[in-house]
């Protein structure tokens, strides 16, 4: 699968037009640096729309190929957020002619038919247009400003209208996932129940230090059962809350590029040693996602009774398998690790 218009994160922005919109759309500016004229990707990823045109911020695991790269940040989607496949859809997964992507398309196509079977979302709608009778409220100012003949009045009004946002984030995903799928009967059904939306430019973008944190969670739950995340204490006026508690150590994730010693944060290693204290466990692990280098390393903090062992280590999240395949591929790599 050939996929266009990839920015990676981390690296700069230079098409033109995506630059221009970026930096004229407030609402996206959180999701980029922008210094010294040069607009950067940060840690998001997902993809733009604008003006009909698709852009994928995608996260640099594979060398080998856009898809790769794609698929494995589906994969992490799917596991992290407990998006379940049934058995056929997993069955159709092993046909060499369909894709997870394929799968994935075909599903959401499903459930919104259903959703869209029970009745189209509508809320009402706050409009503002220049009528030839009232309707709502008479916005005097407006009338002043932009009606200089009298057969017209600025009016104010609420719509009880399917266009609203709900329904402009489905059609912009019919409209995305289109030139992915091959079979676009029910894709093309559920567009046309939403006629009367109009399609707006979109930017659905994920943090990958949570996606990172949640998946990384979900993957030490099957190797340990007894694994606790999230899990909040309060030490007098200390108030700790490491991502991942599992029987014998605390692991904290982290989505940072680390190739060296020097690269390592001294306030991570200040977390790590009073996560370990105070919680009176003397394993911890710092993990990193691999970013093309792999980087591990030993620390000990402190000494004598109050010495925590670190670990410094990075998970490779390549895999050219299938869903299945990438998660017990990632469940045995973080085995090795611990």
């Amino acid at each position: 699968m050939s996929i266009e218009n990839v920015i990676y994160e981390y690296t700069e922005v230079n098409d033109e037009n995506l630059k221009r919109h970026i930096i004229n759309t407030a609402e996206l500016h959180k999701y980029f640096a922008f210094n010294w004229g040069v607009l950067k990707s940060r840690q998001y990823c997902g993809i733009v729309n604008i003006e009909e045109k698709d852009y994928y911020l995608l996260p640099k695991i594979s060398r080998k190929k856009e898809a790769t790269n794609l698929n494995t940040f589906i994969y992490m989607l799917m596991h992290a957020y407990d998006i379940k496949l049934q058995n056929e859809d997993i069955a159709t997964c092993q046909n060499k002619s369909h894709t997870i992507l394929e799968v994935l398309i075909q599903l959401f196509a499903k459930k919104l038919f259903r959703e869209l079977q029970q009745g189209i979302y509508k809320e009402y709608i706050t409009q503002e247009e220049n009528l030839t009778t009232l309707r709502g409220k008479y916005l005097i100012n407006e009338n002043l400003k932009y009606n200089m003949t009298k057969n017209r009045i600025y009016c104010e009004y609420d719509e009880f209208s399917m266009n609203n946002e709900l329904n402009q984030f489905f059609l912009f995903t019919l409209k995305s996932l289109m030139p992915f799928a091959k079979d676009k009967r029910l894709l093309l059904v559920c567009e046309v129940a939403l006629d009367e939306v109009e399609q707006k430019s979109f930017a659905f973008l994920f943090d990958m230090n949570e996606l990172f944190e949640k998946f990384i969670a979900k993957v030490f739950t099957l190797i340990d059962p007894n694994t606790k995340l999230q899990n909040q204490k309060n030490f007098g006026n200390l108030q700790l809350k490491p991502d991942i508690i599992t029987s014998n150590m605390i692991v904290d994730t982290k989505y940072k590029m680390v190739k060296t010693k020097e690269d390592l944060a001294a306030s991570d290693k200040y977390q790590m040693f009073v996560y370990g204290t105070n919680f009176e466990i003397k394993k911890t692990m710092l993990l990193y996602p691999k970013h093309l280098e792999h980087f591990e390393s030993m620390l000990r903090l402190g000494r004598d009774d109050k010495e925590i062992a670190l670990k410094i280590k990075s998970i490779d999240l390549e895999c050219d398998g299938g869903y299945d395949e990438f998660v017990r591929e990632i469940k045995n790599r973080i085995g090795e690790l611990i």
